[in-house]
C-alpha cells in the first residue's frame, strides 16, 4: 500500500518494495479492545505518521474510499479489527464491520483506491502482515 503524504490523501495498491521510500511500510499499532475483549488496531503510515482513516465517525457504506489522516482516538474511525484468515488476514474497519479492499471497479494493479466492501475471501480481502 501506499499512497502520497498530504493529510485525506488518498491510500492506494502498491507493488511493496519492502520499505518507507514510498510511503509502502505501515505499523499495526495495538489501541485496546472492544467492550468484547476483540484487539483493536490502527493502521499507522511509517513515513508519514499519518493513519488510515475512513471518512466521518460512524459506520458508513460499502465502496467507501479510504485515505489518511493524522491518527486520532477512538472518535475517529480509524480503528480496526483483525481476523485470520488461512492465508492471511482481514482487516476489518470496527464502525462498520467491513473489510479493507482493493477498489473492484477499478482497473486492478498499482494505483487502485483502498476502499471498504463486505468480507469475503473469494474477493481480494486478505492481506499479509510481515
Amino acid at each position: 500500500m501506499s499512497r502520497g503524504s498530504a493529510p485525506a490523501g488518498s491510500t492506494v495498491r502498491s507493488t511493496s518494495d519492502g520499505t518507507a521510500n514510498d510511503n509502502q511500510l505501515w505499523y499495526v499499532n495495538w489501541v485496546g479492545s472492544t467492550e468484547y475483549g476483540e484487539s483493536l488496531y490502527q493502521i499507522q503510515n511509517a513515513k508519514d505518521g499519518l493513519c488510515m482513516d475512513v471518512p466521518f465517525f460512524g459506520t458508513v457504506a460499502a465502496t467507501t474510499k479510504v485515505s489518511e489522516y493524522y491518527c486520532r482516538g477512538p472518535e475517529d474511525n480509524q480503528f480496526f479489527r483483525i481476523y485470520w484468515r488461512y492465508d492471511g488476514f482481514w482487516l476489518v474497519n470496527d464502525k462498520s464491520g467491513l473489510c479493507l479492499d482493493v477498489d473492484g471497479f477499478a482497473t486492478g494493479g498499482n494505483d487502485a483506491r483502498l476502499t471498504l466492501y463486505y468480507c469475503s475471501d473469494n474477493d481480494d480481502h486478505v492481506w499479509q502482515l510481515l
